[in-house]
This record gives structure tokens, C-alpha cells and sequence, in this order.
């Protein structure tokens, strides 16, 4: 017996968090300017910074070695390296082999020499997210509309402990799938930091 359909777009994915607190669907993530899709476009960006940035998702994260800005510091470090674009959070174990460093404004300041990352990324369309993180994302989005939509404190209590139970709620069931793809970091070389995890 074939399981339940996951969705495929944006406007999929708000559509079946709406059909759990039976309410209308939208039209169109992007385009639709009613208020239930209002209401989807205020609060999915916060869940996708909510949930990406609290923990080290292995099926989202990428690597990258750092461009070094021709500005360095004003003091404290030698030099400044821009963090990328769709940077979240680093993700991996922590090493203290790993050269002191700060994070400000959006750089990295460190007196090494070259910088590669290994983070968390904000995902450019619907395609990069796994399959397995959407239930936490569709639970989620339910629990973030629910009060405003249905005004049901059963209701909203319900979806609330789908998405964040521990162990058994959708964001544990996505994390625990999530650490089976597990990766072994890179040690360190000379004259390099690898930033895995923000101190």
C-alpha cells in the first residue's frame, strides 16, 4: 500500500499543513494574495531559519572554502573571510585543533591562512530540501498557523506536540533519519582552519 503523497512545491507543501487545521488551500505560494497565503509566506521563512538552524542537518550542508576579503580587520585578527550567501549555521563535530576565531557581520576573523566551512545552507528552491525533513516542515507550518486560523486551543496543542515531541514527533523522526548520513570531517591541515561548529 502505497504511503502519502509528499509534496513538490512550496505551495504543496503550505497546502497539506492547511488540510491538517481544515482550512482552504491556496493557489499559489508566490502569487496567491489572500490572507491564509499571506499568512504562509510571513511564517515559512521563519521555520525554514527555526529548523535548519537548530540543528546540523547532514542532507542540507555543503562545503565551501572561504573567499578572503581584501579588508582585514581592524584589529584582533589578521584576516576576514565572507561567510557564503546561504549560510545557516556550521555543522559538524567540534575540533580544538581548530585555530581561534570570531564570527561578526557576516565574516569569519581568524589568523589562518585559508578557511574551508562545512554548514548548513538556506535552500535556493523546494528541490534541495530531502524528502524526509518535509513531515517536519508540514507539522511545523500547521503549528505556526494553527492559532491564527482556527482559533482551537485542542487543536493547536495537537499539531504543536506532531511537529516538536521528542523521539516520536515529526522534527525528531527527520533528525534521527537525518543522522544516518552522517559524515566523517576532514582533519584539519596546515596553515587551515575548518570551522565546523560556531563556539
Amino acid at each position: 500500500m502505497a504511503g502519502p503523497t509528499l509534496p513538490t512545491t512550496w505551495t504543496e507543501l503550505c497546502n497539506a499543513a492547511l488540510a491538517r487545521l481544515n482550512v482552504d488551500e491556496i493557489t499559489d505560494y508566490d502569487t496567491d494574495n489572500g490572507p491564509i497565503a499571506v499568512k504562509c509566506r510571513l511564517h515559512l521563512p521563519l521555520l525554514i531559519e527555526e529548523i535548519l538552524g537548530g540543528y546540523d542537518w547532514n542532507g542540507i550542508s555543503k562545503r565551501a572554502e572561504l573567499t578572503e576579503n581584501e579588508t582585514p580587520p581592524d584589529f584582533g585578527y589578521d584576516n576576514a573571510f565572507d561567510l557564503p550567501a546561504d549560510f545557516i549555521r556550521f555543522c559538524g563535530e567540534d575540533d580544538e585543533d581548530v585555530d581561534e576565531y570570531i564570527v561578526e557581520s557576516g565574516q569569519i576573523l581568524t589568523n589562518a591562512e585559508e578557511v574551508y566551512l562545512r554548514y548548513v545552507f538556506r535552500p535556493a528552491t523546494f528541490s534541495d530540501l530531502p524528502a524526509y525533513i518535509l513531515p517536519a516542515f508540514i507539522a511545523g507550518l500547521a503549528a505556526r498557523l494553527c492559532k491564527s486560523l482556527t482559533s482551537n486551543d485542542v487543536l493547536q496543542k495537537s499539531v504543536q506536540q506532531e511537529y516538536e515531541t521528542p523521539v516520536i514527533g515529526a522534527l525528531a523522526k527527520a533528525q534521527a533519519v537525518d543522522a544516518r548520513f552522517n559524515q566523517q570531517i576532514p582533519p584539519n591541515q596546515e596553515d587551515h582552519i575548518w570551522h565546523d561548529e560556531l563556539r
